[in-house]
């Protein structure tokens, strides 16, 4: 698609079915040096942020960022600007053990049993999507199993009684 209409910003999630955003601008990054990637996410991950820098996207943005400020980053995209390291939040400003609002969905989801395809299915994403948050969930609460995020959210009090 992209050697077809050549685009001057390219504007594309980072976790799709299929080919994946990382290994999609890994492409048109082989094919053209020159392309303008912002990549586009529901959560913010250093790891991740860093895996688009890495390959050469010039931006990160978070997809519950209005329609405006998408607009202007696209813009000093396109005039040159890369605009990666801005984007990685603070852990203090996240919350608890650095999880976003989706992750934080998922991780309730999860306490309630569902599995990926029903935690997707509910939160209307992709299962890529489920599978990246509960693999990020994982990790960030170094665990290794759901049930060891589970026992380990409530616990600590990350998941309330309430929501369960």
């Amino acid at each position: 698609m992209y050697q077809t209409h050549q685009p001057d910003v390219v504007l594309m999630d980072i976790v799709m079915d299929g080919i994946g955003g990382l290994e999609a601008a890994r492409c048109i990054l082989a094919r053209d040096s020159d392309a303008k990637i912002v990549a586009l996410s529901t959560f913010t991950d250093e790891e991740m942020i860093a895996q688009m820098r890495a390959v050469g996207a010039r931006a990160f943005v978070e997809k519950n960022v209005s329609g405006a400020e998408i607009a202007n980053i696209i813009t000093r995209v396109y005039n040159g600007e890369q605009i990666l390291e801005t984007q990685v939040p603070n852990s203090t400003t996240e919350g608890a053990f650095n999880l976003g609002n989706q992750q934080n969905r998922v991780l309730i989801l999860m306490t309630k049993g569902l599995t990926n395809p029903e935690i997707a299915d509910h939160l209307g994403i992709s299962l890529s999507t489920a599978r990246y948050h509960v693999s990020a969930i994982l990790r960030k609460l170094d665990v290794s199993t759901r049930s060891e995020a589970v026992a380990y959210a409530v616990s600590k009090n990350i998941v309330n009684a309430r929501n369960l």
